[in-house]
């Protein structure tokens, strides 16, 4: 899950604001009370899952999720048997956010479920929905105003109206139970087997019902101010938090500050107990005065939810202190995380090194920096990563709380280059293929694996660049090679906001490339050197990228390396003008000087554009015999005579 930014939201198609104005009083190193709202978000949820008289659905906000149709049937069989209500079909969930009674919650909603009859010219239908929310109970007749109802043959919409309590109020976790009853049902003129179905569960057919509820509460907790900015800890509370950054399109947030001249996205985030997310935003300002800040959640569908606030802060780096936020709890990688990955590729002896340079900042940034920080940590949870890396000894020293301290990157670096602890963190934790990036998924297969930190600052902050640099060797088994191919997996493309992949292949004087291979989707750029060729590719966006793109190379023989190629550079001339001399003497070299050089020229382009070696030699060939005919020695007029005499 995450929060991406740079991605568009959904569209803002209304607006609900609500404006709460704290009133300002000095404070030191500290903010004013917390202000806090309810989110309400779009009130319409889909009906989802399979459900009957004994099996109960579900519910969700995400149109994404109405993949399978589900239908529950009524035959004149099932109808006799009713006796009163009879329920037909429900759907649960769980209260997302606590409802105050303050909140702005809708005070009615119409359910819209789809109905298809068939084999009767119509039905006469008396149904009615249930809503149950905590202990509080809401029931609609079909139509909204009670009584039977007529559906004629075909696919239909039935609507109920429900009419909610204004000042409802339900905990979070609590259940939301909507149930389906019949009381009575009569087809008109039915052929055989005439039937009718209630239908919900995918885009065609997207029945659902609007509810009372609160999607998340949001809260302005305190704002801290350091030299150069203002840090406004936000929190979120909701059990569908999870979801709501899953379906990233359908989240952004952003802060303004200073009446909106201000502007912020960048969040550090910290998961807390209880399905809680703190949010920290930084705001490049210099408080000077008590400023407003307003905080702005985008949650699925067209309704902003808006915190707005005034506080009146001081200082807190206290001459000494942390001047920035450091998270109290684990961090979490949800927020915007940038990725830049550099791969270099060489092959010396028939051994392929890969130096691969994995520079991020952001929240797995924060993340990384913290757990570093905190290594070896008996307090951390037992599901946390960092809890068992490092030692006995780590454990007892003294260390500095926001920064990490060599011995522990040294701890670090210890577990990444145990066994297979550095190919799982890449893939299960960083969202990265390590087949593409190490050229081997398993540790078994690489002969060298060494993991390098390169941070010059060490201070636990999400802007600051975090370098990972991993170089690992292997034997050349002959076959293709992968020098680009997609190296976000699912988790990476959710990770990332943005990626980049800048790769080379370098390989010495006595070797070449024999083929490459890439697809469409991917653009490389071939060179050679004196005494080097190589591959370059760059992918500026690896989101937008195919997972189908890639590119392969196979190394070739000494014939194909760039000492043969130079080879061939200047033997075409050499040929050209050696030819030249011997068929038509000295009065043949000022032209075939000329041409060797404008071949020399030729061939040397080919040569840095690493073009096939063949196509070269074959160039200081035609032109050599070309040559030869047009420049050749030329007979004079007496030898032309004395010959056509001889022939007379």
């Amino acid at each position: 899950m995450r929060i991406q930014n740079s991605r568009t939201g959904l569209a803002i198609m209304g607006m609900m604001m609500i404006s709460l104005l704290i009133a300002s009083s000095p404070v030191s190193a500290a903010t004013n009370d917390s202000i806090e709202r309810g989110c309400a978000g779009d009130s319409t949820y889909f009906l989802t899952g399979k459900s009957d008289a004994d099996t109960t659905g579900s519910m969700s906000m995400f149109e994404e999720d109405l993949t399978n149709e589900e239908s529950v049937t009524l035959d004149p069989v099932s109808i006799n048997s009713f006796s009163g209500p009879n329920l037909v079909a429900s759907w649960e969930m769980a209260v997302p956010a606590t409802i105050h009674e303050s909140d702005e919650i809708t005070d009615s909603g119409e359910m819209v479920l789809h109905v298809r009859v068939s084999n009767a010219d119509a039905i006469i239908l008396n149904s009615s929905i249930v809503v149950e929310i905590g202990g509080d109970e809401f029931t609609s007749d079909s139509g909204g105003s009670g009584g039977a109802q007529r559906i004629a043959q075909g696919d239909s919409e039935l609507t109920y109206t429900i009419e909610y309590n204004s000042n409802l109020s339900a905990g979070r976790g609590e259940d939301v139970l909507v149930s389906l009853y019949v009381t009575s049902a009569m087809f008109e003129f039915a052929g055989q087997s005439p039937k009718v179905e209630f239908i919900w569960g995918s885009s065609n057919v997207a029945s659902n019902i609007e509810l009372p509820l609160v999607l998340m509460r949001a809260s302005i907790e305190e704002v801290r101010a350091t030299a150069t900015s203002a840090l406004v800890h936000t929190e979120l509370s909701s059990l569908l938090l999870d979801d709501i950054f899953a379906h990233d399109e359908y989240m952004r947030m952003e802060i303004l500050a200073n009446g909106g001249t201000v502007r912020s996205t960048s969040t550090v985030t910290e998961d807390l107990p209880g399905d809680s997310l703190a949010i920290v935003f930084t705001v490049p300002i210099t408080i000077e005065a008590p400023q407003t800040f307003t905080v702005k959640y985008n949650p699925p569908g067209p309704v902003e939810c808006i915190l707005e606030g005034e506080f009146s802060v001081t200082e807190t780096s206290g001459g000494g202190g942390l001047d920035y936020y450091y998270p109290e709890r684990e961090p979490s990688t949800l927020g915007t995380s940038d990725l830049a990955i550099e791969l270099q590729v060489t092959v010396i002896d028939d051994v392929i090194q890969h130096t691969t340079h994995l520079t991020f900042t952001g929240s797995m940034n924060l993340w990384v920096r913290w757990g570093i920080d905190n290594i070896a940590d008996e307090n951390l949870t037992s599901s946390s990563i960092w809890k068992e890396m490092g030692s006995e000894q780590l454990t007892s020293r003294e260390r500095i709380r926001g920064d990490i301290e060599d011995a522990e990157i040294q701890a670090f670096i210890s577990h990444m280059n145990q066994g297979q602890n550095l190919l799982n963190f890449l893939s299960g934790r960083m969202g990265l293929d390590s087949d593409v990036l190490l050229g081997a998924s398993t540790r078994l297969d690489l002969d060298v694996l060494q993991t390098e930190v390169l941070v010059e600052d060490r201070a636990v902050r999400q802007e600051l660049p975090f370098v990972l640099q991993i170089t690992s060797k292997r034997p050349y088994g002959g076959a293709s090679e992968v020098l680009y191919a997609q190296p976000l997996n699912s988790l990476g493309l959710d990770v990332w906001s943005s990626a980049s992949f800048e790769g080379e292949l370098s390989l010495g004087w006595a070797d070449g490339v024999s083929a490459v291979a890439a697809t469409d989707g991917v653009d490389h750029t071939r060179r050679r050197s004196v005494t080097t060729s190589s591959i370059m590719v760059s992918i500026p966006d690896l989101i937008a990228q195919g997972d189908l793109d890639s590119i392969h190379y196979t190394i070739g023989t000494f014939w194909t390396s760039p000492v043969v190629s130079v080879a061939t550079v200047i033997l075409g001339p050499v040929m050209i003008i050696g030819i030249c001399f011997a068929s038509g003497g000295l009065q043949t070299l000022p032209k075939a000087v000329l041409t060797s050089l404008l071949v020399a020229a030729l061939n040397t382009g080919l040569h840095i554009l690493a073009i096939n070696i063949l196509m070269m030699l074959f160039i200081g060939i035609v032109t050599a015999v070309g040559s030869v005919a047009l420049f050749g020695r030329q007979k004079s007029e007496r030898e032309k005579l004395l010959e056509y005499l001889g022939e007379i």
